[in-house]
Order: C-alpha cells, then structure tokens, then sequence
C-alpha cells in the first residue's frame, strides 16, 4: 500500500470521526416568551432535537407541570430570576435543575418517580404553603440538594423538605424554614452537612415504623433552631457520626440529640445551649462523645 492510499485512508477515518462526534454533541437550547427556541419548558422538553445531555436555559415566569423525562440540565439563565410554579415530576436519573425560584400551593414541588440516581438541585429557592418539597419514593438514590433554600409561607409548620431521603444522597449549605419535618430518611451513606434548620417540628427524623434504619450518616456543621426536636433516630441505625452542629432552643424533653437502639456513634463537638435536653441516648453503643 502506498504512503499516498494510507493518508487518504487516514484522511477519511478523521474526517468520519468529526462528523459523527459532532452528531453527539450536547446542545444548549432557550426557552422564554419571545425569541428564544422554545416559549415553555414542557415543549423544548418533548421536542424531538432535545436529547439526552442537553441544556435548557430558561428566562421568565413558566405556570406549567414540568416533567422531565431526559437527563437535561434546566437552569434560569440568571440565578433566581425564573420561576416554576406548576410542580415537577422527574422519571429519569440523571438530571440537572440549577437557579430557579419555585412554589407551590398543595401537592409536592418536586416528585421522583422511579428507581432514579444522581438527581441534582442546586441554587434553588422553593416555597409552599402546604406542599412537601421532596417527595420521592422508595427507589430514588443520589439525591444532592445543596446551596438552596425550603421555606414554607404560612404561619404553620407544614411541609416536609424530603419525605424519603434516598442513599447516598447529599444535602449541603440548605436553609429549611418552618417545616413539620426537615428531612425524613431511612437508608445508607448520606451526608447532611452546613444546612440550617429553623423553626421547625423536627430537623432530621430517622425512626419510620416498619423501615430499616440508616447505616454511615454523617451529620455535621449543621445549625438547629428554634425546634421541638433536633435529631431523632431510633431502632437499628449504626455507623452514625454527629459532629460540630449548633443546637439551640430545642424544646422538647426527648433532647436535641435522642439516639435509641444505636450502635457505633460517634457524637462530637457539639455545641448543645440552652435546650431542655442535651443528648438522650438509651440502648447505644457510642464510640465517643466529647460535646
């Protein structure tokens, strides 16, 4: 074979792989009212040129249900200056949503649907009047929230932040306001870490009826507010490590840490004022508490 036939094959051989790379690229498409791709976000989603890997960036006020139903990353093109007030349901592990304001009267703000993993928020201010925040179901794994806010508007404390925090989740730098709960969880390998948790119920609950209780939970550098109860697991949890929160004005005589039925935990460097309980460990097997 000549030098010649062999850069020509070369030639052709880069030539196809630039053009089928270039097939796959991710696309970034627009969603506003007026002179964008698309004028709501349902349709950029259903549309057939939006695959997997793409980016929505969205501008305005959307009234829509959303579901996301591709592993899409869907940002506000400016940080909080878009709004969702329909709710959103996502089928599909995978997905981005970054930068929104979103409320909502009733039902969830958000639904996970599914045995999903690696679902992402962050830059989030959400707010409800009597809606949950986070409702997945027994399948959902991966959950990462962080640098967002979770508020509830009325004067009650109605809502729940997460009805079921999947493993290997992490929460990180979230505000939880006026909540009945802040985060109700029952699996393996999270981490909850720099969030503050402000007049609410109960901050991070792990003792559902009927559920096997988490295993390796690192809970730290969190703030507790103004609750009834700070941190509340019972019945089977191991592996569960407590460190450098700030608890303060926990009401109820169970304790701003209540651990019962517990093994290998590890709670330190807390700082427990002015609650009407500190710790309240029964039945636990505690590898060291320096508080």
């Amino acid at each position: 074979m000549n030098n010649r036939l062999v850069l020509a094959l070369v030639g052709i051989f880069f030539l196809f792989l630039a053009v089928f790379s270039s097939g796959v690229q991710a696309a970034t498409r627009t969603v506003c009212s007026t002179g964008c791709d698309f004028t709501n976000i349902q349709t950029a989603i259903g549309d057939a040129g939006t695959v997997d890997g793409d980016t929505l960036n969205v501008t305005g006020t959307f009234p829509e249900a959303v579901t996301v139903s591709k592993q899409l990353t869907i940002q506000s093109n400016v940080t909080l200056e878009s709004n969702l007030t329909g709710g959103m349901t996502i089928t599909v592990s995978n997905v981005y949503i970054a930068r929104f304001n979103m409320t909502r009267t009733t039902s969830p703000l958000v639904t996970l649907s599914g045995s999903l993993t690696n679902i992402n928020f962050t830059q989030m201010n959400m707010s409800a009047n009597s809606a949950n925040f986070f409702d997945a179901g027994d399948s959902a794994d991966t959950i990462n929230v962080t640098h967002s806010r979770l508020i509830t508007n009325s004067t009650t404390r109605a809502n729940r932040g997460f009805t079921n925090l999947g493993p290997a989740s992490r929460v990180e730098n979230v505000t939880f306001w006026r909540l009945d709960y802040g985060i109700l969880m029952y699996y393996d390998d999270s981490l909850i870490i720099n969030n503050t948790i402000h007049d609410t119920n109960t901050g991070i609950h792990m003792n559902i009826l009927g559920q096997d209780l988490p295993d390796r939970i690192n809970i730290s550098s969190n703030t507790f507010q103004d609750l009834d109860y700070g941190i509340d697991m019972a019945s089977g949890p191991s592996d569960i490590y407590i460190g450098r929160n700030l608890f303060r004005n926990v009401s109820f005589r169970s304790g701003a840490i209540r651990i019962a039925d517990a093994r290998n935990v590890t709670i330190f460097a807390n700082n427990i004022t002015n609650n009407s309980v500190g710790i309240n460990a029964t039945g636990v097997d505690i590898g060291g508490v320096a508080n």
